[in-house]
């Protein structure tokens, strides 16, 4: 082979190489995502809790403690499956915990709201754990689950005031991930609204936060 013939070959293998380069698929982005489930809180004038309540991490065992997002099929209940590019901001169990906070203190819910890094000890806490937090898809529009355990008690005398199981389903406005999130946050203001009304039924002296010197 001359010379020539042999850098036009070379040639040609660089051109299939670009191309094949060109043809390949790009790969798939990671998509993060929160929540701002304060949208439209009504706030009480006078909070029916007097003095601090904290709000600590939601307990959340296997996948639902992960980050990714969780799916279903409505054929195959009880299988639970994960993206593989979209994730919210932080672990499930302490983005409600900081939507939560935020939450009750847009209700007005007591004195204080805040999270048990305020030093001492709150006069009320609000504990719980996450059941469900996924999507459901299938044949018709896809909705979203979520379930929550939530508790309140007294740190004084370790009294029960409040224990409730919050349950929301909520069908996405369509198939974008970007419909989902909207409906998860959706999902989650329903029921942090319920809370909400729940703690109003019981109002209660908590106490301000003892600080240590």
């Amino acid at each position: 082979m001359s010379r020539s013939g042999a850098w036009r070959l070379l040639l040609s293998a660089i051109v299939v190489a670009a191309l094949a380069a060109c043809a390949q698929p790009l790969v798939p982005r990671d998509h993060f995502y929160r929540l701002n489930a304060v949208g439209q809180v009504p706030a009480f004038r006078d909070p029916p809790l007097v003095g601090t309540v904290t709000v600590s991490p939601l307990r959340a065992d296997g996948l639902v403690s992960q980050r990714p997002v969780l799916f279903s099929h409505r054929d195959e209940p009880l299988e639970l499956r994960q993206y593989n590019y979209h994730y919210w901001v932080e672990p499930p169990p302490i983005l409600l915990q900081r939507q939560l906070i935020d939450h009750l203190r847009a209700a007005n819910v007591a004195t204080t709201v805040a999270s048990p890094d305020l030093r001492g000890a709150a006069g009320c806490r609000v504990l719980g754990s996450v059941r469900r937090f996924e999507r459901i898809v299938g044949p018709e529009p896809s909705r979203i689950a979520v379930e929550l355990d939530l508790i309140l008690v007294r740190a004084g005398d370790a009294a029960e005031l409040l224990s409730t199981t919050l349950r929301a389903d909520m069908q996405a406005g369509d198939e974008r991930m970007e419909s989902v999130i909207l409906a998860f946050d959706a999902a989650v203001t329903r029921l942090f609204n319920q809370f909400v009304a729940e703690l109003r039924q019981i109002p209660t002296r908590c106490g301000p936060a003892r600080r240590e010197s």
